[in-house]
């Protein structure tokens, strides 16, 4: 059995404690607490200690420090830490890669506790007794060890410095309390210099590994990291946004480390599953570059990250491809092409054979990192008040430095990376079970909106089935003009503005930008609001209502023979085709159904979707017929991508936009006014009709042609569109000047004077009460 060097351990104890010391003094000067007067002498001795073991390595090394080799290595190193700079600042605001003083390229405040040991270097060069002596000693008493020094340095630059006092941010700085930095960041600040050490051993290990060609475990270890770490940097890059720092962080603190040893595992996974080197390279990068570009264009044109749940749109490749340019597409193609030349020319001259010889192995190492990542998802999906158990290595500190759910999955993607997101969509429940949830309590609700559906029903006197509501979903239907910035023409909604201000209208919440078309359609037929749901949710219509045993919606007070659903696409998209059934909706017209087949013409199109008028005849020719009906509509006309070059004499510009954004700007105003258009002849048909007949119309969400930089002076404006409720019939004007999606169908039976269910009277209730206090909030 080897010995240990007593003379090793030592001087590493030593140097670890020396770190430590050094890494919590810079932290509580970058927290600006007061300094503790009983620390000053403990930081000065581990300054002095820092000094003289530079000094006798700078003496020691003295002959190799003058060699390009030596000057290659302070590269490799000044580059590395420069790399992670740049991947985590890459939410800053105006970030210029490029600017490489102001980004921190050569570490200054390192140099700067470095400049003591160089500055008694050079004095000292010349006086032979004092190098004979430090040589002497060094001789003596100093085991070289470049992973210690490596790691020291590391430990103290400055963004693991900033990573050390953000662990301890809350009680530091906002509690104003040192107990706990004092007694915990000793030991959490040890254990990282130990982890950091064994690493980079073991990392140079494998680095020859790999570099001597040699297929084993250690070589796939390496790549596997490598391919991680630059893989990171993509999915960082797809979603740079210049949001800018939150708590002074462009990332909370792990964010990195964790979503690098994600990606790591899942790489180890299909290594081992593979058990072949340059293959299971080639199908990572495929996979990787596949998931950040899929990332990116989903950024791009909604604002939101990739989730597990986007991977049900396989099925229906159409769509998916509507939403891409050819470019894209052409740009896939080469890279597929280019990766199976390169993969090619490889696979019979570098790392052959199998990774792992036996089978048992590569299955255990399989299992284990599958029972590190459940692991991971079983303290999530148990966490209490948005905090998990403080004990798991970089988990804890990702998931409870902040509590942002509450800002939506960009955010979430950005600041706690993609992985963690994706960790968190798969191992949460759909909602979180209220307190004193029972039998019992449900039972007094029941109780309490009967008796108030009683009273409501006393003063008003219609039946919804004697009349024929059609719901209308606009897509992406929102007034330009209330977006910062953004100059038209001429208004391109005159007939809606007009009927807005002659009927119950205003503006509706959306909970998206750029898209989330299903969970605002969901909560306007059922009257269930999406912020009841847990944050991991991205899509009811995908995540919860599969599993619902019911399904309450507006529709459900019709009979099934008398309901209709229109939407001029794909049935597959957003599940519609299995939603409706649960919906009791049989009769649902589509592009691509076999059943009620749309037939459009290539006069049908406006743009590059069917036109919203020819929506409305198709709505037309079901509502002529002399029984009530109960119609949803979606339209497609504004969906993304926009392509129209009439009218030309319509013209849009924004503040700050690309030119990309304002040619997209153009075409989306000038969709408008066809919308516009065929909004008012759509409604003076309904008036020739010898029926009552009711129209909810509302947009489901801004398009997300937008830049962020547009709603820097007022962020509400992405989640506001417009919506109105009319009638060929005299009704009140109810004029809520903000309301839910899910408050829609109150506010219907309200204005038409119809009577409502116990649910509907509770929905009625909320519809009040938001109001009450929206109107309270305005007079303070």
């Amino acid at each position: 059995m080897k010995q240990i060097n007593p003379k090793v351990s030592k001087q590493f104890v030593l140097v670890m404690v020396m770190t430590v010391i050094l890494a919590m003094g810079r932290a509580l000067l970058l927290s600006g607490m007061a300094y503790p007067i009983w620390f000053i002498p403990l930081s000065i001795i581990a300054y002095l200690i820092f000094t003289f073991y530079i000094l006798v390595l700078l003496e020691k090394y003295e002959e190799f420090i003058r060699t390009k080799t030596f000057t290659k290595y302070v590269g490799y190193f000044l580059g590395f830490l420069y790399l992670v700079t740049l991947v985590y600042r890459l939410n800053a605001k105006k970030f210029q890669p490029w600017n490489i003083f102001r980004n921190n390229l050569f570490q200054f405040e390192l140099l700067l506790m470095l400049a003591l040991p160089i500055i008694l270097a050079l004095f000292l060069h010349k006086n032979r007794k004092v190098r004979e002596r430090l040589r002497s000693w060094s001789t003596k008493h100093l085991v070289p060890d470049v992973y210690l020094l490596l790691t020291t340095l590391f430990s103290l630059s400055p963004l693991a410095i900033s990573y050390w006092k953000d662990s301890h941010y809350e009680s530091l700085i906002e509690n104003g309390s040192y107990t706990e930095f004092f007694s915990q960041t000793p030991i959490f600040a040890a254990i990282h210099f130990v982890a950091m050490y064994c690493f980079l051993r073991y990392l140079y290990k494998c680095f020859n590994e790999f570099k001597s060609n040699r297929t084993n475990v250690h070589s796939m270890l390496f790549i596997s990291l490598a391919l991680a770490t630059i893989s990171h940097i993509g999915y960082q890059a797809s979603m740079a946004g210049g949001t800018g720092s939150y708590f002074t962080r462009h990332l909370f603190p792990g964010a990195i480390v964790f979503q690098i040893a994600c990606l790591f595992f899942l790489n180890v996974i299909i290594s081992l599953v593979i058990n072949r080197q340059i293959l299971s390279v080639a199908l990572i990068a495929c996979l990787n570059v596949t998931l950040i570009t899929a990332n990116f264009l989903k950024f791009r044109y909604r604002s939101e990250p990739l989730t597990p749940n986007d991977f049900k749109w396989i099925g229906n490749i159409g769509l998916i491809f509507s939403f891409i340019s050819v470019r894209v597409v052409l740009v896939t193609l080469l890279f597929l092409v280019i990766l199976i030349f390169i993969y090619r020319r490889l696979r019979t001259r570098y790392f052959l054979g199998a990774i792992v010889q036996s089978f048992w192995k590569r299955l255990a190492g399989v299992s284990v990192i599958v029972s590190l990542i459940v692991g991971m998802g079983w303290a999530i999906r148990n966490e209490k008040d948005h905090k998990i158990v403080g004990w798991i290595p970089i988990l804890s500190k990702v998931n409870n430095w902040r509590n942002v759910d509450w800002k939506g999955y960009a955010f979430v993607a950005r600041y706690r990376t993609l992985s963690f997101l994706w960790l968190q969509q798969l191992s949460k429940t759909s909602m979180e079970e209220p307190q004193d949830y029972s039998d019992k309590t449900m039972k007094a609700i029941v109780k309490k909106y009967t008796e108030l559906a009683e009273e409501i029903n006393a003063e008003r006197a219609g039946q919804l089935t004697d009349q024929t509501v059609i719901y209308v979903l606009s897509e992406s239907f929102a007034d330009p003009r209330r977006v910062p910035g953004v100059t038209i023409s001429q208004n391109v909604i005159p007939n809606i503005e007009y009927i807005m201000s002659q009927t119950t209208s205003g503006l509706m919440k959306s909970d998206h930008y750029g898209g989330g078309t299903a969970n605002v359609e969901f909560q306007v037929y059922s009257g269930l609001p999406f912020y009841n749901y847990n944050s991991s949710i991205s899509s009811v219509y995908l995540d919860v209502a599969p599993n619902m045993k019911k399904f309450p919606s507006i529709s459900d007070l019709y009979d099934e023979s008398d309901r209709v659903a229109i939407h001029p696409y794909y049935d597959t998209s957003y599940n519609r085709n299995t939603i409706y059934k649960q919906l009791g909706i049989d009769r649902f017209y589509t592009l691509n159904s076999s059943q009620y087949p749309i037939t459009v013409a290539d006069t049908d199109y406006q743009g590059n979707f069917v036109s919203d008028r020819k929506t409305y005849d198709l709505i037309l020719d079901q509502v002529r017929s002399t029984d009530n009906k109960f119609v949803s509509a979606i339209t497609m006309q504004n969906h993304v991508q926009w392509n129209s070059s009439e009218p030309a004499t319509i013209t849009a510009t924004g503040q700050g936009f690309t030119a990309e954004e304002n040619e997209n700007l153009n075409s989306y105003v000038r969709l408008l006014s066809f919308t516009d258009q065929a909004t008012r002849d759509f409604l003076d048909q309904l008036k020739t009709l010898d029926k009552k007949v009711t129209v909810v119309f509302y947009g489901d969400h801004l398009p997300g042609l937008y830049p962020e930089s547009a709603f820097v002076t007022d962020p509400s404006a992405q989640y506001k569109t417009d919506y109105f409720v009319w009638s060929n019939f005299e009704t009140e004007d109810y004029h809520y000047d903000l309301v839910n999606s899910s408050d829609m169908n109150a506010l219907m039976l309200e204005m038409t004077n119809n009577k409502v269910s116990p649910y509907y009277a509770l929905l009625t209730e909320v519809l009040h009460r938001i109001e009450w206090v929206r109107l309270s909030a305005m007079q303070q």
